[in-house]
């Protein structure tokens, strides 16, 4: 019907528009009926990001805590240790790790920095 109307001038521009709408209208619906199926999805990714990001928090946190109790108990940091425990903790606070971590590193950073031979 409407490949028949399209080839009538002016009706078949009118035939168009509706078969655009209609076309355009199935295609909304479908998306809109999948719409909860893929909030939903996202909300579980959304799940497994966070666990994912807490426990890399978690981990951040021990290797914090392991250098900084090598370098503490050194009483100096080298380089070497200076630079993977500034790396440790920028990611541990990009990732929104909390204070203890930050008062660790602040306590261990206020160490020298010396190399290993001294």
């Amino acid at each position: 019907m409407f490949d028949f109307l399209a080839s009538v001038g002016f009706f078949g521009w009118i035939a168009q528009l509706i078969k655009s709408y209609y076309t355009k209208h199935k295609q909304r619906k479908k998306l809109e009926d999948q719409l909860p199926s893929i909030i939903q999805s996202i909300q579980e990714i959304q799940g497994v990001v966070d666990s994912l990001k807490t426990g890399e928090i978690e981990a951040l946190h021990s290797d914090l805590d392991e250098l900084g109790a090598i370098i503490d108990e050194q009483g100096y940091q080298t380089e070497q240790q200076c630079n993977r425990l500034n790396q440790i903790y920028n990611t541990y606070h990009n990732l929104g790790g909390n204070g203890s971590g930050t008062k660790l590193y602040e306590q261990v950073s206020k160490l020298p920095i010396k190399s290993k031979e001294n």
